[in-house]
């Protein structure tokens, strides 16, 4: 059992050691989310993209936290915000503006304009 002042790497830690083959990851300080080994917003966009014929390279996709990192690293573009989690960040291609400063939106723009000019 683990005590209220034990952080939240010292958990994911400790539930790894003991429960394999999980998907284990988070979202926001103090939460872990559990899930099956082959669950996550990296394969769900795996199995979205071959569905539609589509490959890795041609998915841009955001995040801000560490539940987006191994998303952004499998996109053929990942951008996270400039609010992001360290984890979100180091996986990112593009860095943005914040949650706050409308960075998606400025992401999604930067896109489009780089696409309209070829």
């Amino acid at each position: 059992i683990l005590s209220p002042d034990q952080d939240q790497d010292t958990m994911q830690s400790l539930v790894l050691e003991r429960v394999s083959q999980i998907y284990l990851t988070t979202s926001m300080p103090g939460l872990l989310e559990i899930s099956h080994r082959d669950c996550g917003k990296h394969a769900g966009s795996g199995f979205l993209l071959d569905y539609l014929g589509l490959q890795p390279q041609q998915l841009a996709a955001f995040g801000d936290a560490d539940n987006d990192a191994d998303l952004l690293r499998f996109a053929g573009l990942g951008v996270a915000v400039a609010n992001a989690s360290k984890a979100c960040l180091a996986a990112a291609d593009w860095i943005i503006g914040s949650n706050d400063e409308d960075g998606v939106a400025q992401g999604i723009s930067r896109i489009l304009s780089q696409n309209a000019q070829g």
